[in-house]
């Protein structure tokens, strides 16, 4: 999947963005509407229409050189969504980065906020 394919069908997503230490944007979550999983999140930020979408994504790629968009996915490789994220040196789901990961139930992923200089790291599971 593409940052593009998800712009362009962004109402098929419920859409998140979050920030690090209240600072630009270093992330935005896609969580499909028409499945049975869910993600949840205490720091995401609800993005309600295409204009904020665009504005979220070019405040993202102005201000930071290292983004991609990757797969949520549960700790038994359920799918659960997409992140388009910024990173420095670790990337999503991997050791070195700093924000909790946890399965809820088995249809309910928790995604917590960003912190430190990464997006995510899986709590209590072998990602």
């Amino acid at each position: 999947m593409t940052l593009a394919e998800l712009r362009k069908n962004r109402e098929d997503y419920h859409v998140y963005w979050c920030t690090r230490a209240y600072q630009s944007p270093v992330a935005i979550m896609f969580d499909p509407k028409n499945d049975e999983t869910r993600i949840v999140g205490d720091s995401w930020i609800k993005i309600s229409d295409q204009q904020t979408l665009s504005e979220t994504i070019e405040t993202i790629q102005s201000t930071q050189l290292n983004r991609e968009v990757v797969i949520i996915e549960g700790p038994d490789g359920r799918f659960f969504g997409y992140m388009y994220y910024t990173f420095s040196e670790g990337r999503i789901l991997s050791p070195g980065v700093s924000a909790p990961l946890e399965l809820v139930d088995e249809r309910t992923l928790y995604v917590g906020p960003a912190t430190g200089s990464d997006i995510a790291q899986p709590i209590g599971a072998n990602y």
